[in-house]
């Protein structure tokens, strides 16, 4: 299949919920790669913000994704709280080191103003033979 640059480089800004019980943030991107989907993200200290990680991506090939469905409830939609992006992979592998991920499933938070880069990385993800073991949809 043929994708243009736009289309594969599509990268969405996203917030890892609740890192270390509160302690630490964790914030990043996810971005479509054409043929795997790229969660690069950095952790910091949650009180002041000086003391952060070096740079961890994850990788994972679109072959080992279950699904990548957008979620947001009708009370998030009403005050514009954004969003969040759920990747689940076929496996625990992938997310065994990534921060809040819990049985191979990875939920972001993506704010309201990143909501339609994320509907765009979702659309294209869903598009005919690029992940062949979810239906396409947006969750609402």
């Amino acid at each position: 299949m043929d994708h243009t640059f736009a289309q594969v480089m599509n990268a969405v800004a996203v917030e890892f919920a609740e890192v270390y019980a509160g302690l630490a943030q964790a914030h990043g991107l996810v971005r479509d790669e054409g043929d795997c989907l790229c969660v690069e993200y950095q952790v910091q200290d949650g009180f002041v913000g000086a003391i952060k990680s070096r740079v961890k991506q994850v990788r994972i090939p679109l072959s080992e994704l279950a699904h990548v469905r957008l979620h947001q409830s009708a009370f998030a939609r009403w005050f514009r709280l954004g969003g969040n992006l759920i990747v689940q992979a076929n496996g625990l592998d992938f997310f065994k080191d990534t921060p809040g991920a819990s049985q191979g499933r990875l939920s972001l938070h993506v704010a309201n103003r990143d909501m339609p880069e994320a509907q765009q990385l979702v659309s294209d993800l869903m598009q005919v033979g690029r992940l062949t073991s979810a239906p396409p949809r947006i969750a609402k």
